[in-house]
């Protein structure tokens, strides 16, 4: 079965724009997370879908000194980029993955794909929410059910989201699951992505704090007892 993540970035975030070029950790945001992606074990081919928007003429420009594909479409229909590319790819199985998550954790990501590659029944796989750190996670879903989705909607919504018709529709089964490594439980929220400037500064302030190495078992093991992170 080929897998491919598909991680989507854009310059023209309203709340934070440019995040993606932002500096984190000597490289850009969007670098960070295609690193992260690399280091997964299941995944065949590594994309980042972006918009036909001359601002995002730099997203294509990382993608090529990274080896890394870039595909470019409609800035509204984010669905349809995803589309397009499991299409010209005949993938089976899609991880998508946001580019303003710098803590993108791989070992949840191969987790989700040897889930759903052993459970042929299942349409879509996240992580357990409750259990994992906001801006950690990301989702795995079949083509097939992409396909379908695209089919049935075209809910604004939905083709903004990607994935939400599939995940709020019974035609869909879907399974959550809870983290193998016990180190990467967390029994407590917090936000770890980026979607202002405030959280940009937090995030910078918690990679100079806890280093680059194991940053987001040290995070949750301050969590989990109890500890203030700053």
């Amino acid at each position: 079965m080929k897998v491919i993540t598909v991680i989507q970035a854009r310059t023209s975030s309203s709340r934070l724009r440019n995040k993606v070029l932002l500096n984190f950790n000597k490289n850009t945001l969007l670098c960070q997370v295609i690193n992260s992606v690399k280091s997964t074990k299941e995944v065949d081919e590594i994309w980042v879908a972006t918009s036909i928007n001359k601002e995002d003429d730099l997203i294509e420009l990382i993608c090529k000194e990274n080896n890394v594909i870039c595909f470019r479409g409609s800035l509204s229909d984010v669905r349809s980029r995803f589309d397009l590319i499991s299409k010209k790819t005949n993938a089976d199985i899609i991880v998508r993955v946001t580019a303003d998550n710098p803590f993108t954790e791989s070992s949840y990501i191969d987790q989700m794909i040897s889930y759903i590659k052993s459970h042929k029944d299942v349409d879509y796989v996240c992580m357990d929410k409750s259990m994992i750190l906001d801006g950690t996670g990301s989702e795995v879903f079949t083509s097939k059910s992409l396909n379908k989705s695209v089919e049935m909607s075209n809910h604004e919504m939905d083709i903004e989201h990607v994935t939400q018709f599939i995940i709020k529709n019974n035609l869909f089964k879907k399974e959550y699951l809870k983290p193998n490594n016990i180190e990467f439980l967390s029994k407590k929220p917090y936000f770890l992505g980026i979607d202002t400037f405030e959280d940009y500064v937090r995030n910078i302030n918690i990679l100079n704090k806890y280093s680059s190495t194991n940053t987001l078992k040290k995070i949750i093991l301050k969590i989990n007892n109890n500890e203030e992170i700053f």
